[in-house]
């Protein structure tokens, strides 16, 4: 059981997929872009561990959606994917923005 997106940003197409809970919030989350062996897959596929351990020891959502919203760095600007996402900062700044559009009634309580 688990929710799946799916954008285009500065080139590289990045896949999110996200585990959950039974009782619906997340889990864990994997991040996967279409240039395997690069060193952005690499930082994605770490970076992806470290959120699934935070979210797995109880850290809420929308506290990592506070702290990765609106981080800037390259690439950045027009995204291809979902319409109400069309601008983002940073890759994570998507994917924060996306896990918190989705999961906002578990955000907020």
């Amino acid at each position: 059981m688990g929710l799946n997106t799916e954008f285009e940003m500065g080139g590289i197409t990045w896949c999110v997929r996200v585990g959950l809970f039974e009782d619906g919030r997340p889990a864990e989350i994997f991040i996967d872009i279409d240039k395997d062996g690069s060193p952005v897959a690499g930082w994605a596929d770490n970076f992806a561990i470290a959120v699934s351990l935070c979210l797995q020891y109880g850290v809420p959502v929308d506290v990592l959606c506070e702290k990765f919203k609106h981080v800037r760095f390259e690439p950045d600007g027009v995204v291809k994917g979902l319409p109400e996402i069309r601008m983002a900062s940073s890759p994570l700044d998507y994917i924060f923005k996306w896990l918190e559009m989705r999961f906002q009634s578990t955000v907020e309580g």
